[in-house]
């Protein structure tokens, strides 16, 4: 019959060996997929499970040496830790490796938007100088197909561009994901957080 001790060993043992195969088995299926748009909580899932491994089977070989002093590691427990150390680092690498070249969805999201307001203060020098465009005004620049394509993919990425345009001026602007403040840019060539922006104040700051 088993005693208390090594029950508890035992199955400190069998969870950490669980999470060690679960975190390699995610390992390879990770890479396999990486050209699929996965999000990270994939990788994460997997960096967890491998330190879960490790963590539940160090804590095994503290019970083991708290209750038998210096006898000899079981043979499973020192390919348990091993393995489970492996997993831990292997995802940490993979996780750093991972976060460079592929940043947070919404880091790439308020990029996409970032730069499509940046692309109205081009689209608008280009309707102003347009003689069938603005023909010298910022006059109905907000409604231009230009305008409508840059507010689309604004759209898509989870934000609205709001336009607002004069005979003499104009000034775009869109919230960022998961931020109150707004990008912004004017006829004036500037860009950047949004100050103002509004009907009665056609500027960005």
């Amino acid at each position: 019959m088993q005693s208390p001790n090594q029950s508890k060993i035992d199955s400190l043992v069998n969870i950490s060996l669980i999470c060690a195969v679960v975190g390699f088995i995610f390992g390879p299926l990770s890479l396999l997929f990486l050209n699929i748009p996965l999000p990270l909580e994939f990788f994460y899932f997997g960096f967890v499970l491998s330190v879960a491994a490790f963590l539940t089977g160090a804590a095994a070989v503290i019970v083991f040496w708290a209750a038998k002093g210096r006898e000899r590691l079981r043979l499973i427990w020192r390919i348990d830790l091993v393995l489970s150390l492996a997993a831990s680092i292997f995802y940490l690498i993979l996780l750093v490796i991972l976060l460079s070249l592929f940043p947070h969805p919404n880091t790439y999201r308020n990029i996409v938007i970032k730069s499509n307001v940046r692309g109205t203060a081009f689209a608008a020098k280009l309707w102003h100088d347009d003689a069938s465009g603005g023909n010298g005004t910022y006059n109905r620049v907000c409604a231009s197909l230009d305008f409508q394509r840059l507010s689309s993919v604004i759209e898509d990425k989870g934000s609205t561009l709001k336009c607002f345009s004069s005979q003499d001026s104009f000034c775009a602007k869109a919230r960022l994901v998961t931020s109150k403040k707004e990008w912004c840019a004017d006829s004036t060539g500037y860009e950047g957080f949004a100050v103002n922006c509004s009907a009665e104040y056609i500027s960005c700051r």
